[in-house]
Protein backbone atom coordinates (compact mmCIF):
# COMPACT_ATOMS: atom_id res chain seq x y z
CA UNK A 1 0.00 0.00 0.00
CA UNK A 2 1.28 3.49 -0.81
CA UNK A 3 0.55 6.90 0.66
CA UNK A 4 1.60 10.41 -0.23
CA UNK A 5 3.43 12.84 1.99
CA UNK A 6 4.53 16.42 1.56
CA UNK A 7 8.33 16.33 1.83
CA UNK A 8 9.94 19.70 0.96
CA UNK A 9 13.63 19.79 0.17
CA UNK A 10 16.01 22.46 1.34
CA UNK A 11 17.55 23.44 -1.98
CA UNK A 12 14.24 23.81 -3.81
CA UNK A 13 12.77 25.79 -0.89
CA UNK A 14 15.78 28.13 -0.83
CA UNK A 15 15.18 28.83 -4.53
CA UNK A 16 11.38 28.94 -4.52
CA UNK A 17 10.70 31.14 -1.49
CA UNK A 18 12.62 34.26 -2.63
CA UNK A 19 11.19 33.81 -6.12
CA UNK A 20 7.66 33.63 -4.73
CA UNK A 21 8.19 36.77 -2.64
CA UNK A 22 9.59 38.59 -5.66
CA UNK A 23 6.59 37.64 -7.84
CA UNK A 24 4.14 38.78 -5.15
CA UNK A 25 6.06 42.03 -4.70
CA UNK A 26 5.96 42.68 -8.46
CA UNK A 27 2.21 42.06 -8.51
CA UNK A 28 1.64 44.45 -5.60
CA UNK A 29 3.85 47.05 -7.29
CA UNK A 30 1.74 46.83 -10.45
CA UNK A 31 -1.42 47.36 -8.37
CA UNK A 32 0.17 50.50 -6.93
CA UNK A 33 1.04 51.61 -10.45
CA UNK A 34 -2.54 50.91 -11.50
CA UNK A 35 -3.88 53.22 -8.78
CA UNK A 36 -1.38 55.90 -9.76
CA UNK A 37 -2.22 55.60 -13.47
CA UNK A 38 -5.97 55.81 -12.83
CA UNK A 39 -5.39 58.97 -10.81
CA UNK A 40 -3.29 60.49 -13.60
CA UNK A 41 -5.92 59.58 -16.21
CA UNK A 42 -8.64 61.13 -14.07
CA UNK A 43 -6.67 64.35 -13.64
CA UNK A 44 -5.91 64.51 -17.37
CA UNK A 45 -9.52 63.94 -18.36
CA UNK A 46 -10.68 66.65 -15.95
CA UNK A 47 -8.11 69.12 -17.31
CA UNK A 48 -8.95 68.37 -20.94
CA UNK A 49 -12.69 68.75 -20.46
CA UNK A 50 -12.37 72.06 -18.56
CA UNK A 51 -12.76 75.39 -20.41
CA UNK A 52 -9.60 76.70 -22.03
CA UNK A 53 -7.44 79.00 -19.88
CA UNK A 54 -6.12 82.29 -21.13
CA UNK A 55 -2.39 81.85 -20.69
CA UNK A 56 -2.00 85.39 -19.40
CA UNK A 57 1.21 87.08 -18.31
CA UNK A 58 1.83 84.74 -15.36
CA UNK A 59 1.29 81.18 -16.60
CA UNK A 60 3.38 79.73 -13.78
CA UNK A 61 0.29 80.14 -11.59
CA UNK A 62 -1.53 77.49 -13.60
CA UNK A 63 -1.12 73.71 -13.58
CA UNK A 64 -0.36 73.57 -17.26
CA UNK A 65 0.40 69.97 -18.10
CA UNK A 66 -2.41 68.68 -20.33
CA UNK A 67 -4.43 71.85 -19.79
CA UNK A 68 -6.41 73.50 -22.57
CA UNK A 69 -5.19 77.02 -23.19
CA UNK A 70 -5.76 79.92 -25.55
CA UNK A 71 -2.96 82.30 -26.52
CA UNK A 72 -2.83 85.45 -28.65
CA UNK A 73 0.35 86.82 -30.14
CA UNK A 74 2.71 86.92 -33.11
CA UNK A 75 4.68 83.92 -34.32
CA UNK A 76 8.42 84.41 -34.84
CA UNK A 77 8.94 82.20 -37.88
CA UNK A 78 12.63 83.13 -38.12
CA UNK A 79 13.20 81.08 -34.93
CA UNK A 80 11.26 78.03 -36.13
CA UNK A 81 12.39 74.68 -34.67
CA UNK A 82 12.18 71.38 -36.58
CA UNK A 83 11.57 68.37 -34.32
CA UNK A 84 11.76 64.88 -35.83
CA UNK A 85 8.30 63.29 -35.62
CA UNK A 86 7.11 59.68 -35.73
CA UNK A 87 6.00 58.58 -39.21
CA UNK A 88 2.47 59.66 -40.10
CA UNK A 89 0.64 57.31 -42.45
CA UNK A 90 3.97 55.96 -43.60
CA UNK A 91 5.50 59.38 -44.28
CA UNK A 92 8.48 60.82 -42.46
CA UNK A 93 8.11 64.33 -41.15
CA UNK A 94 8.71 66.97 -38.54
CA UNK A 95 6.86 68.95 -35.91
CA UNK A 96 7.13 72.70 -36.45
CA UNK A 97 7.79 74.51 -33.16
CA UNK A 98 7.55 78.28 -33.39
CA UNK A 99 8.15 80.83 -30.61
CA UNK A 100 5.31 83.29 -30.02
CA UNK A 101 5.57 86.75 -28.52
CA UNK A 102 2.54 87.89 -26.53
CA UNK A 103 1.44 91.35 -25.49
CA UNK A 104 2.49 92.17 -21.94
CA UNK A 105 4.76 89.12 -21.60
CA UNK A 106 8.55 89.17 -21.63
CA UNK A 107 9.21 85.47 -22.18
CA UNK A 108 8.20 83.79 -25.42
CA UNK A 109 6.15 80.61 -25.53
CA UNK A 110 6.99 77.75 -27.86
CA UNK A 111 4.06 76.59 -30.00
CA UNK A 112 4.00 73.15 -31.63
CA UNK A 113 1.99 74.11 -34.70
CA UNK A 114 1.79 70.54 -35.95
CA UNK A 115 3.24 68.06 -38.43
CA UNK A 116 4.69 68.56 -41.90
CA UNK A 117 6.17 65.99 -44.32
CA UNK A 118 9.90 66.11 -44.89
CA UNK A 119 9.56 67.98 -48.17
CA UNK A 120 7.67 70.78 -46.37
CA UNK A 121 10.09 71.13 -43.47
CA UNK A 122 11.49 74.48 -44.57
CA UNK A 123 9.27 77.52 -44.09
CA UNK A 124 9.84 78.53 -47.73
CA UNK A 125 7.95 75.38 -48.80
CA UNK A 126 4.77 76.46 -46.93
CA UNK A 127 4.69 80.24 -47.08
CA UNK A 128 0.89 80.31 -46.96
CA UNK A 129 0.99 78.97 -43.42
CA UNK A 130 3.50 81.56 -42.17
CA UNK A 131 1.16 84.20 -40.77
CA UNK A 132 2.86 87.52 -39.99
CA UNK A 133 0.16 89.28 -37.99
CA UNK A 134 -1.46 88.50 -34.63
CA UNK A 135 -2.95 85.02 -34.36
CA UNK A 136 -5.10 83.18 -31.85
CA UNK A 137 -4.03 79.61 -31.07
CA UNK A 138 -5.96 77.13 -29.00
CA UNK A 139 -4.23 74.00 -27.85
CA UNK A 140 -2.94 71.90 -25.00
CA UNK A 141 -0.12 72.96 -22.70
CA UNK A 142 2.58 70.35 -22.16
CA UNK A 143 5.75 70.00 -20.16
CA UNK A 144 8.82 69.64 -22.40
CA UNK A 145 9.67 66.14 -21.11
CA UNK A 146 12.98 64.32 -21.08
CA UNK A 147 14.80 62.23 -23.69
CA UNK A 148 14.60 58.45 -23.49
CA UNK A 149 17.53 56.08 -23.30
CA UNK A 150 17.70 55.72 -27.08
CA UNK A 151 16.82 59.29 -28.07
CA UNK A 152 19.52 60.67 -30.41
CA UNK A 153 21.38 63.86 -29.59
CA UNK A 154 19.85 67.06 -30.89
CA UNK A 155 21.61 68.78 -33.79
CA UNK A 156 20.99 72.50 -33.19
CA UNK A 157 23.38 73.61 -35.95
CA UNK A 158 21.24 71.75 -38.50
CA UNK A 159 17.98 72.71 -36.77
CA UNK A 160 17.15 69.05 -36.25
CA UNK A 161 15.82 68.27 -32.78
CA UNK A 162 14.83 64.89 -31.36
CA UNK A 163 13.49 66.20 -28.06
CA UNK A 164 12.37 69.55 -26.72
CA UNK A 165 15.34 70.93 -24.87
CA UNK A 166 14.07 74.38 -23.86
CA UNK A 167 17.39 75.54 -22.41
CA UNK A 168 19.34 74.48 -25.48
CA UNK A 169 16.85 76.24 -27.76
CA UNK A 170 17.15 79.41 -25.68
CA UNK A 171 20.94 79.30 -25.84
CA UNK A 172 21.06 78.52 -29.55
CA UNK A 173 18.49 81.15 -30.57
CA UNK A 174 19.26 83.81 -27.98
CA UNK A 175 15.68 84.01 -26.71
CA UNK A 176 13.85 83.49 -23.41
CA UNK A 177 11.15 80.80 -23.35
CA UNK A 178 8.57 79.72 -20.83
CA UNK A 179 9.19 76.12 -19.64
CA UNK A 180 6.07 74.86 -21.42
CA UNK A 181 4.99 74.04 -24.95
CA UNK A 182 1.58 74.70 -26.46
CA UNK A 183 0.51 71.94 -28.85
CA UNK A 184 -1.94 73.52 -31.28
CA UNK A 185 -5.31 71.90 -31.86
CA UNK A 186 -6.58 70.66 -35.19
CA UNK A 187 -7.69 74.06 -36.53
CA UNK A 188 -6.47 74.10 -40.17
CA UNK A 189 -3.59 76.34 -41.21
CA UNK A 190 -3.57 78.16 -44.51
CA UNK A 191 -2.04 75.99 -47.20
CA UNK A 192 -2.77 72.83 -45.19
CA UNK A 193 0.49 72.78 -43.23
CA UNK A 194 1.44 72.34 -40.46
CA UNK A 195 -1.26 69.83 -39.48
CA UNK A 196 -2.20 70.48 -35.84
CA UNK A 197 -3.95 68.28 -33.34
CA UNK A 198 -1.00 65.92 -32.85
CA UNK A 199 -1.24 65.64 -29.05
CA UNK A 200 -1.27 62.07 -27.79
CA UNK A 201 -3.98 62.18 -25.18
CA UNK A 202 -4.66 58.49 -24.47
CA UNK A 203 -2.49 56.97 -21.75
CA UNK A 204 -1.81 53.22 -21.99
CA UNK A 205 -2.91 51.39 -18.85
CA UNK A 206 -1.81 47.75 -18.78
CA UNK A 207 -0.93 47.54 -15.08
CA UNK A 208 -3.86 45.30 -14.13
CA UNK A 209 -2.84 42.78 -16.76
CA UNK A 210 0.75 42.89 -15.53
CA UNK A 211 -0.40 42.37 -11.94
CA UNK A 212 -2.51 39.36 -12.94
CA UNK A 213 0.49 37.93 -14.79
CA UNK A 214 2.82 38.23 -11.77
CA UNK A 215 0.23 36.80 -9.35
CA UNK A 216 -0.51 34.01 -11.82
CA UNK A 217 3.17 33.11 -11.97
CA UNK A 218 3.25 33.09 -8.15
CA UNK A 219 0.30 30.68 -8.02
CA UNK A 220 1.94 28.51 -10.67
CA UNK A 221 5.18 28.41 -8.70
CA UNK A 222 3.33 27.29 -5.56
CA UNK A 223 1.53 24.58 -7.52
CA UNK A 224 4.76 23.27 -9.03
CA UNK A 225 6.48 23.36 -5.65
CA UNK A 226 3.72 21.33 -3.99
CA UNK A 227 3.51 18.84 -6.87
CA UNK A 228 7.28 18.34 -6.83
CA UNK A 229 7.37 17.58 -3.10
CA UNK A 230 4.17 15.54 -2.85
CA UNK A 231 5.91 12.21 -2.91
CA UNK A 232 4.56 8.68 -2.95
CA UNK A 233 5.69 6.51 -0.08
CA UNK A 234 5.22 2.73 -0.12
CA UNK A 235 4.03 1.15 3.14
CA UNK A 236 3.74 -2.59 3.79
CA UNK A 237 1.03 -3.88 6.14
Amino acid sequence: MSTRRFQPQLWTTVFALPTLLMLIALGLWQLERLAWKLDVIGQREAALTAPAHDLGANPERLNLNFTRVRIVGRLLHEHEIHQVAPPRRGRLGYHILTPMIRDGATALVLVDRGWVPSDRKEAAARLEGSTDGPVVISGIARQPGRPGWFTPENEPDRNIWYWRDIQAIEAQRGIDLLPIIIEADGAPNRGGYPIGGQTRIVLPNNHLGYAITWFGLAVGLVAVYIAFHWRRRDRTQ
